[in-house]
């Protein structure tokens, strides 16, 4: 019987070189003169997909259909892992990648099917070596098993000393000789089952786990009402996970969609297009509570690591402190300092209004009306058990935010933002360096005062502070359309969805970019694919139909109105019926476009809707007059619909009206 040998010779591996560039399909990784390139593993897949098959046209359904074969996914995530891959080839001018318009793309470059020497990738050291094969010895696999927490805390196996197993009354020869003998027998039996069992391995280490989904947790076992801390929980994760620059983690709103718990994290993992999935479980027994979390190879689909952690409920915030340093060190292996410190970093210890947070975040991750104002509620709750609870005052500005927003106008704006402009204030007056925070100021400069140059500067803030936040970037590139620079608005939108690409939000919103560029045909194409990914969302319908009036298709516009008004909430409802008005009158039904007219101003005595779109409604039936009274009554509510002046294409009739240059330089857009 022999003892395990450690393999520390070089070895040869599979890879494709172009240029200075080395595709390794071992390692799934990309070199350039020695030095990795981080690649998501499914951005990997296309570029080695395209090289494979290099200097032939590859139409968009023969990679969707290589990628993703089990999984129903559109255009954009081939487009997503595109726009990466010419990122980490330097692409910019596309030589490598040609796109072949409405066919495909050409990988363009002399590539060579090589053997890979190890000068060509580096080799983990011998000392590493040893370290990672220990790693897989020690690792157990555990079950759930019988309920019985120790210490109050994580569970953890205490080491039994040689003393205390061995009389020391025996002679020393006697016991090492006995200790060895049990070492080669453990070795003997534990490599077969190291080399034969995927799930014992050691976690991965970050230049091979680049990017994950942390799915929201199941509440196992519970009472109900604790769906919030499933998904709340999860979005702390997320949060705290995104401080590593060396991991790429999609946001919140990528997730959601699998709350139900129904897909696997296999399948999530690939439709998401990421390395790795986070999935975890919550169960609460009266005042005890049990997470139990693991880390899911996509590829495989074997456990890279996972562990559970028990504790009192009142106890959650170290808890939750725990498992995300422990999730984070399965991914990076030496976490710094300053890592560590956000990792732990904790904005209240007071454990009701940590939940009241969760609870905001979830009603407002739902999208509804009621879900506005329930985030609301649970947010305000938040501050009053603790006044200096940051992410709160920026949860509670956010709320504000979108309350007031003319898609929605649940509120009027003068209700909303100034509230939104001193919760923000009060969270950046407690922590400045919150991303969040200077993302909903700049959000309110943008939509309420019209203070240009402080919209820019706090959103600037903002992704300084958190680069890869989506919605900071959705916000600028609304920031970007109203000054009428189009090309940076379209930087932004594109940053915004290849960080969530997934969101329906973002989807619909690159449409409403080339709507407002002018861009028809893209636009309409963009929103269909929206409407792909979820038939019932209204804003993608809502948009559409903008685009079909500017195309002449007023009768598509008009059903695609009315699905919007189907499909939608009864506050969302007056915008939707000016909108539907005013393709009415595009299509020379004036019957019906006055019938709704009287009906949005009969409306008007009772609650507060957009004097926007009621403006635009009698531009389209020709009164100027009255268009004009009604966008100064828009200027007097600071209807936020003004911020696109400069290229809101239905008030085309206007440009001409020195009055409209006047509304203008009111508004701050010089014309």
């Amino acid at each position: 019987m022999s003892k395990p040998e450690l393999e520390v010779s070089h070895i040869s591996c599979r890879g494709y070189v172009f240029d200075d560039f080395t595709l390794d399909l071992d390692r799934a990784c990309l070199w350039r003169a020695g030095e990795e390139i981080k690649l998501r593993h499914k951005s990997f897949e296309a570029l080695r997909y395209l090289v494979e098959h290099h200097g032939r046209l590859v139409s968009k359904a023969e990679m969707i259909q290589a990628l993703w074969p089990d999984a129903f996914v559109t255009d954009d995530s081939l487009v997503q892992c595109l726009i990466e891959v010419r990122r980490a080839l330097g692409d910019e001018e596309r030589h490598y990648v040609r796109t072949i318009l409405r066919r495909g793309y050409i990988f363009d470059a002399q590539v060579r099917a090589s053997d890979l020497s190890a000068s060509a990738t580096p080799e983990m050291s011998d000392a590493e070596k040893v370290e990672d094969l220990r790693a897989v010895i020690g690792e157990q696999g555990q079950g759930e098993g019988d309920w019985q927490p120790k210490n109050g805390g994580r569970e953890e196996t205490v080491p039994v000393a040689p003393g205390n197993l061995w009389s020391r009354r025996w002679p020393r020869p006697i016991v090492l000789f006995t200790i060895f003998i049990l070492v080669l027998l453990v070795a003997w039996l534990v490599t077969p089952l190291v080399r034969r069992l995927s799930w014992i391995r050691p976690a991965k280490t970050v230049a091979e786990v680049g990017s994950i989904a942390v799915l929201p947790f199941k509440s196992i076992d519970s009472a109900g009402g604790d769906e919030y801390l499933g998904v709340g929980m999860a979005d702390d994760l997320i949060t705290r996970l995104s401080s590593l620059q060396r991991v790429v983690v999609l946001p919140t709103s990528a997730v959601l969609k699998y709350s139900n718990g129904e897909t696997s994290p296999v399948a999530a993992g690939k439709a998401l297009g990421v390395e790795s999935v986070l999935e975890g479980s919550i169960r609460r027994s009266g005042d005890r509570i049990r997470v139990t979390v693991q880390l899911v190879s996509v590829r495989d689909g074997s456990t890279l690591w996972a562990e559970k952690f028990d504790g009192n409920f009142t106890d959650i915030l170290s808890l939750q402190d725990a498992v995300s340093e422990h999730v984070s060190q399965s991914l990076v292996r030496q976490l710094t300092h300053d890592e560590r410190k956000v990792l732990t970093k904790r904005y209240t210890n007071n454990v009701e209004a940590y939940q009241h947070y969760l609870k905001g975040r979830y009603f407002l991750s739902r999208r509804t009306e009621a879900g506005y104002q329930k985030g609301l509620e649970h947010f305000q709750q938040a501050i009053k058990l603790d006044q200096r609870y940051a992410p709160a005052y920026a949860g509670l500005a956010d709320s504000y935010n979108i309350m007031g927003l003319y898609v929605y106008a649940l509120l009027r704006p003068h209700e909303t933002f100034p509230k939104a402009r001193e919760a923000a204030g009060e969270a950046l007056e407690i922590d400045g360096e919150l991303g969040e925070a200077h993302a909903s100021l700049g959000y309110t400069k943008l939509n309420y005062d019209w203070d240009w140059p402080g919209a820019e500067r706090e959103l600037k803030r903002a992704i300084e502070l958190k680069p890869d936040d989506s919605p900071s970037h959705h916000y600028f590139s609304h920031y970007w359309m109203a000054m009428g620079r189009v090309e940076h608005s379209l930087a932004a939108s594109l940053r915004a969805l290849e960080l969530n690409s997934f969101d329906l939000t973002l989807n619909a919103h690159l449409g409403w970019h080339y709507l407002y560029a002018r861009q028809y045909d893209q636009a309409s194409e963009q929103l269909l694919k929206a409407i792909e990914l979820d038939p019932n969302f209204v804003t993608s319908h809502l948009y559409l139909g903008y685009v079909y009036e500017q195309k002449g298709k007023n009768e598509a516009a008009i059903e695609e109105f009315s699905r919007a008004m189907k499909l939608s909430e009864e506050g969302r409802r007056p915008v939707i019926e000016a909108a539907l008005g005013h393709a009415y009158a595009r299509a020379g039904k004036r019957t019906e476009a006055q019938r709704v007219l009287a009906g949005l101003k009969e409306t008007a005595q009772r609650r507060f809707i957009s004097p926007y779109g009621i403006a635009v409604l009698y531009l389209s039936l020709g009164d100027k007059e009255q268009a004009f009274v009604w966008l100064n009554r828009a200027y007097d509510e600071r209807d936020n619909w003004l911020n696109y002046l400069k290229v809101e294409p239905r008030l085309d009739p206007l440009r001409t009206d020195p009055r409209f240059n006047e509304l203008l330089r009111r508004v701050g857009l010089e014309p």
